[in-house]
């Protein structure tokens, strides 16, 4: 498939608001004033309603509740509004389920929310001075599925035999369709004009030696790997998958450290459960 071929498809996803696009753009730029980032999301009622949930979800930490994103923005620093709405945004567009990759609902959501819980503890780790990029890679890292989902429901058994086969699902899914779900979610992320390091990340996640810079797309690798590991939005390729080697090796960390992130993100899961039954409720 070419990437003409899909883009009447993507209007299936939700895509992130307009002005949450603007906010991600200008997060990382110091010039540009918190309160101004603040007073772009008074001009969604429904995103700014949305990021204050979330504001005051576990996931944040704050110990008082909050009445305004301008005041959670003041108490936890400008890099948390990105969180915010990356988070509020994503449980629109990933909230259903997928029937193709076997994903019931709100477990795409789940599981990007719980990598973008371990990409925290990653960068932290690392010492990384792009944790919102990261954080929102993570998150948004399987929106392609969205759109590749009623092929791969029409071509499953191919699929899954492929997988029986042990082909890791990215590779079954490009000899189906020529085209994997990562590349998929990198032209998607591409339409809805996101900065062009997260559209890589994204894009280049089960391949991030074809980033330009490929560390963002490693973590990625690395938090999808996490989720796996703690069991967490398995779907049909989630028995299928196969991280590189030399994958700890490039990020600088080693099996022991490997475990200790995944014990870390274990106690970080409830407050994703929080999250999801807050954004998705049943």
């Amino acid at each position: 498939m070419r990437r003409e071929e899909l883009t009447p498809y993507f209007e299936r996803v939700r895509p992130l608001p307009e002005v949450a696009v603007r906010v991600l753009a200008l997060a990382d730029d110091e010039a540009t004033n918190v309160a101004h980032l603040a007073r772009l999301l008074q001009r969604d009622p429904l995103l700014h309603a949305a990021c204050l949930r979330v504001a005051n979800s576990p996931l944040m930490g704050l110990r008082q509740k909050v009445e305004s994103v301008e005041r959670a923005v003041a108490l936890l620093g400008r890099r948390a509004i990105v969180k915010l709405v990356v988070t509020a945004c994503a449980g629109d567009t990933l909230r259903g389920g997928t029937q193709g990759y076997l994903l019931q609902t709100a477990d795409l959501f789940r599981h990007g929310l719980a990598a973008a819980a371990a990409s925290e503890l990653v960068a932290r780790r690392l010492g990384a001075e792009n944790p919102g990029l990261l954080y929102s890679a993570c998150l948004l890292q399987d929106i392609g599925k969205i759109v590749l989902d009623a092929w791969v429901a029409e071509q499953g058994a191919s699929l899954h035999h492929l997988a029986e086969d042990e082909v890791p699902f990215p590779e079954a899914e490009r000899l189906c369709f020529g085209v994997d779900h990562a590349t998929v979610g990198g032209w998607l992320a591409e339409s809805w004009g996101f900065p062009e390091p997260l559209v890589e990340a994204i894009a280049h996640h089960h391949h991030p030696e074809r980033a330009s810079d490929p560390t963002p797309a490693r973590v990625v690798q690395l938090c999808d790997l996490l989720c796996l590991m703690e069991g967490i939005g398995c779907g049909a390729d989630g028995l299928a998958y196969a991280a590189p080697a030399a994958l700890l090796d490039h990020l600088g960390l080693d099996h022991r450290e490997l475990g200790e992130l995944a014990l870390a993100l274990a106690e970080r899961l409830p407050e994703v459960e929080a999250v999801v039954a807050e954004v998705v409720p049943a």
